[in-house]
């Protein structure tokens, strides 16, 4: 592993409501994203950085407008020459890769094993460039669960 130096790393994991001071899950989640865009400014693009957003981002809200979201913040960071990571089920964020020329990359974790016959799938755990495809996680639970018929198309 090649490992990049950094003078700020950002990272939020699962955030969740607080009701003691009033605070909503999606109203977190901007904070969160407003606090890291915040932190990569002051950089000003004089020190590498890397932020970390887990696949809850702008999950607490409804999924058309969470995906809007993810995009556009996405595309801030890429504007603030972050080193970025975000896990994500937003299809919509894949495109970002194209839209910037490859300056955004996507990567996945491939299943391996046989699609065709969906047995013995399991995660390679290695990171490779590319897009998970949308059915992957309907491919595991139907070989690891007994309520696979809640997932089936």
């Amino acid at each position: 592993m090649i490992l990049t130096p950094m003078h700020r790393i950002i990272t939020y994991i699962n955030l969740h409501d607080n009701l003691t001071e009033d605070t909503s899950s999606f109203i977190a989640e901007i904070m969160r994203a407003d606090c890291a865009l915040q932190e990569l400014k002051a950089l000003d693009g004089i020190a590498p950085a890397f932020a970390f957003f887990d696949d809850s981002l702008f999950r607490s809200t409804q999924p058309a407008e969470g995906e809007i979201a993810a995009y556009r913040f996405a595309k801030k960071l890429a504007e603030l020459s972050a080193i970025t990571l975000i896990v994500t089920h937003f299809a919509k964020l894949t495109e970002i890769e194209e839209e910037t020329g490859g300056a955004v990359r996507n990567y996945c974790i491939p299943l391996g094993g046989s699609r065709s016959e969906e047995k013995n799938l399991h995660s390679t755990y290695r990171l490779m460039p590319g897009i998970s495809p949308r059915d992957a996680i309907f491919s595991i639970v139907k070989q690891e669960s007994y309520q696979s018929d809640l997932l089936q198309r």
